[in-house]
């Protein structure tokens, strides 16, 4: 899954076609809240990149974008967020290309049981959705 930085369409950072997550070191950023894993997840990205990351404020889902569009900050979001545009059409989607910038995901089952209709559907949905 590809992680990208979101940024407001008139910070400097809103026309390159890829990032490195030093780059962005000096933003400030719009997160979920804390017990969000997807925060955890970015806590640990910024510390394994050994980057000490701002925190403009902690928001939820439906308040981030709009933020970002705002110019209050960047923030980080996945493939899934950026193809659905959840964040909003007004801001900028930057690939991260740092090497530790990935989020896995997985789906488990077993294939010597039956795979019903819908878990089928839904299995090939998140293939299509994440690769």
């Amino acid at each position: 899954m590809i992680i990208y930085l979101c940024v407001s369409k008139d910070n400097p950072l809103a026309n390159r076609e890829s990032i490195y997550l030093a780059d962005a070191k000096d933003e400030s950023f719009v997160t979920l809240p804390h017990i969000s894993c997807f925060s955890g997840f970015c806590d640990k990205l910024f510390q394994k990149s050994g980057i000490n990351y701002k925190v403009a404020v902690e928001c939820d889902y439906t308040l981030r974008g709009k933020l970002v569009e705002a110019g209050l900050g960047a923030a980080i979001t996945t493939s899934i967020s950026r193809n659905r545009s959840m964040l909003g059409e007004n801001i900028a989607y930057i690939p991260i290309i740092d090497n530790l910038a990935k989020r896995p995901i997985s789906i488990i089952w077993n294939p010597q049981h039956y795979l019903s209709r819908a878990a089928r559907d839904f299995r090939d949905y998140v293939i299509e959705t994440i690769v």
